[in-house]
């Protein structure tokens, strides 16, 4: 069986609006060169208020699609989180365990 990936929408936080210019060209280029498309890009300015401090941050939308519905072409499979998996500890593998 295969699990054909049609559309994916993912949210990021960036701070500042250079960032989410370059960050649009990024992906626009990743798209391009690994075989998917980027079909929707947005971004909204939130801002926050707190005693201490004011500050603003951006939420950016991007939605990639991989394969169209009616005829998918790429069976695109594995999902990587790179950083997500570096971050965890792993635990020695060679731990014997009784039963």
């Amino acid at each position: 069986m295969i699990s054909w990936l049609i559309k994916s929408t993912n949210e990021y936080r960036l701070d500042t609006m250079p960032e989410v210019e370059e960050f649009h060209k990024f992906l626009q280029e990743k798209a391009s060169n690994e075989g998917y498309s980027l079909t929707a890009f947005s971004w909204t300015e939130k801002q926050v208020h707190t005693k201490e401090e004011e500050y603003s941050y951006f939420q950016v939308k991007a939605t990639f699609t991989f394969n169209t519905l009616k005829e998918p072409e790429n069976p695109f499979l594995k999902v990587e989180f790179p950083k997500v998996s570096a971050d965890i500890p792993v635990e020695n593998e060679e731990v014997e365990e009784d039963w």
